[in-house]
């Protein structure tokens, strides 16, 4: 979460039940009077932890300013992610049940502790800049499960291509978590530790040793057949450690270059007769419509309009209208440039009003939706309706 955490504040907005679940699990406040409403008493509260003595008043804080800083979406994306690997039911409906990511959080903390370090990990991993990574579609399918052998494999591999290229990654060391159909490899250095320049108690300029010299993740997706990786360097490097992935993990030689610029965005498909959203219905979406399409004339890309139409009770307008245009248009010139799209969610038990997105496709390859779970399945849409297609160099 953003903004400044206030204890006082925290205390004041936190159920009863999840405050003194957190305390058990803390064992403190054991002797706490606790009031039988919702909500307590934020100075009583805050008064009795004060009492637990100063350092165990600080860890306490310290923690719970933790909680505030880890809960937002992708937090609460990487927990439910946890609570389905477990098959933890219960975790999932109680997470469910609370409305804000802060008090899933909190839950999570005090009632499925062992869920926090790769929750951690994954709401990291949802956090780091898009541009840093390189998708490949078209990768082939494995022939079976990764077993620890393969991972020994895949270890040794990278150290020979980083001491080759780096002079480094003697001791390449991989952890691997598993999120829905994707399977994430972590791969670290432990035997050449990075350095900072900091300050010294003195005010000296120094150099202070730091943690993993280089952080890798190789994101892998057996049913879409894509693989992610994010590594900051160059393109070049980034397609040479996907083919040392492909080439140990699955067995397989890639062929041609993956485009670093993404997936092309075939908008034309739109324009056929019964073209229809395609959406499994585990992405919880209702209803999908084209609001708003914008044209360009061949040959002339400064010469461009836009149709747009109310769809809301009748999905159709938009497509109608533009039958009803097309005597007047030179249509052989006319290129689909861009569609603005708008999903609609069925309401979970947690939302207040049933979500909806907004996105904005533009050929061959830009989209404009929030990075977040809502827009995750929003783009899983996309790609099971045929719009999205590979975007591989041959």
């Amino acid at each position: 979460m953003t903004g400044h955490f206030n204890i006082f504040e925290f205390l004041l907005k936190t159920p009863t039940d999840l405050l003194r679940s957190y305390c058990a699990r803390r064992g403190i406040l054991g002797d706490f009077s606790w009031e039988s409403g919702r909500y307590q008493n934020a100075d009583k509260v805050g008064a009795a932890l004060r009492a637990t003595g100063e350092i165990r008043f600080k860890e306490t804080v310290a923690e719970l300013g933790t909680v505030w800083a880890l809960a937002g979406p992708e937090f609460t994306r990487a927990i439910l992610n946890e609570a389905n690997f477990y098959e933890d039911g219960e975790a999932t409906a109680a997470i469910e049940r609370h409305k804000s990511h802060l008090l899933k959080a909190l839950w999570v903390v005090a009632e499925r502790h062992k869920y926090l370090a790769n929750s951690k990990i994954l709401r990291d991993v949802d956090k780091l800049a898009p541009r840093s990574w390189l998708k490949r579609r078209g990768v082939p399918l494995r022939p079976g499960p990764v077993d620890h052998s393969v991972v020994e494999q895949l270890e040794d591999q990278l150290s020979k291509f980083f001491m080759r290229t780096d002079l480094r990654g003697q001791n390449c060391k991989i952890d691997r978590l598993l999120r829905g159909e994707e399977e994430l490899f972590f791969a670290y250095s432990e035997d050449h530790p990075a350095s900072d320049l900091v300050f010294d108690n003195d005010g000296r300029l120094t150099s202070q040793i730091t943690s993993r010299v280089f952080l890798l993740i190789f994101k892998h997706n057996d049913t879409e057949q894509t693989l992610d990786l994010y590594f900051d360097g160059p393109n070049e490097k980034k397609l040479e450690l996907q083919k040392v992935f492909v080439r140990t993990v699955i067995g397989e030689e890639l062929t041609g270059e993956a485009a670093g610029d993404g997936p092309v965005y075939e908008l034309k498909r739109t324009l056929e007769p019964g073209f229809e959203f395609r959406h499994s219905a585990n992405l919880g979406i209702s209803s999908v419509a084209i609001t708003k399409m914008r044209f360009v004339v061949d040959g002339e890309p400064w010469r461009r309009f836009t149709a747009e139409a109310d769809t809301v009770g009748h999905p159709d307008a938009l497509s109608e209208f533009l039958r009803a245009l097309k005597f007047k248009l030179p249509e052989a010139r006319l290129r689909l440039d861009q569609i603005c799209v708008n999903v609609s969610f069925h309401r979970r038990p947690e939302d207040r009003h049933a979500p909806s997105r907004t996105i904005y496709l533009t050929h061959p390859n830009l989209i404009r939706l929030k990075d977040d779970d809502l827009g995750h399945r929003v783009r899983k849409m996309i790609l099971q309706s045929g719009i999205e297609q590979l975007n591989v160099r041959t």
